[in-house]
This record gives C-alpha cells, structure tokens and sequence, in this order.
C-alpha cells in the first residue's frame, strides 16, 4: 500500500508538473521521512508531511497536487527542470509577499508554455523564494499585458 501511495503522487507530479519532477520530489532519502494522511470518508489522499511538516497537498475537487514552501525549497535547491518558476523583480518582494499576489508589472521572466490555473513557484532574479501559488495567467500574457495579477499566492516565505 506504501508503495502504491508514493508511486500514485510520482506519477501525479510528473504528469502535472513534467517528468522527473515526481521522482525528485518522492526521492528514496525524503520519502523514509515522509507521512500520509487519508480521508476518513472517503479514504483518498489528501496530504503529504515531511518530517511532520506539510509537503504536499492533494487537492479535493481536481485531484491535483499544491506544494508547500518546504516542497518549493526542496525543488530548487535540487535544481531540476521544473517550469512552472515565474522569476519577480526582488525589490518588490515585501509588497508581494504582503499583499499576496503577483501583480504583470514586477513579472521579469516566465515560461511561455505555462498555463492559467498553474500551481507556480515565486522566485526574485537570484532565485531566492518568495512564495507558492496558483497563476491567473499563461506565460505569454504575464509578460505581454501592461495591467493585471499574475498569481495569487497561497503562502508566502518570512521576511528576513
């Protein structure tokens, strides 16, 4: 059954965020620290912790994985290929994280094949991370449009 958990969310997370990614964010040395929490009514998935922190979450009404900032951290300190990275102008860092979102004008660099409804991660130009969330946008209009929110962040990383 343990097996079966772990290979469910890899496949998951390669599907929705590229290949390779499930296997970088399920690796063998994190998942003997990983644990799983079911739903007690329907006895699906529902959350992934890492060292009894939250890693992981299995959204309810698509199915769809939403990362943590300890899950964010961990897949850039491993430098994969992961695309769904928008990089912001960092001297807008504290407004961002304040308000929460993501506004067109402080968007520096994305990728042009990313879609709206995205799960994203928010980084400043050195790669330093602000946040995690979901974009309103595709790729082409955050950096085409003059007005707007990119993304909305669910959490966002303590100001230092």
């Amino acid at each position: 059954m343990y097996i079966d958990v772990v290979n469910f969310v890899k496949t998951l997370a390669n599907f929705q965020f590229g290949l390779g990614i499930g296997d970088e964010l399920l690796s063998d040395d994190l998942v003997r620290r990983m644990s799983f929490k079911f739903s007690k009514k329907t006895g699906r998935l529902k959350y992934v912790f890492l060292d009894n922190k939250p890693y992981l979450s299995i959204r309810t009404n698509d199915g769809f994985i939403t990362l943590s900032i300890l899950a964010a951290k961990i897949i850039l300190e491993r430098n994969v290929s992961f695309k769904n990275i928008i990089v912001v102008d960092g001297k807008f860092s504290h407004i961002i994280k304040h308000y929460k979102q993501v506004p067109v004008k402080f968007v520096k660099q994305v990728d042009m094949n990313l879609k709206a409804g995205s799960e994203v991660i928010v980084v400043d130009e050195n790669r330093k991370l602000i946040g995690v969330g979901k974009s309103i946008l595709n790729g082409e209009e955050m950096l085409s449009l003059k007005r707007g929110i990119a993304v909305k962040l669910r959490k966002v990383t303590k100001n230092v």
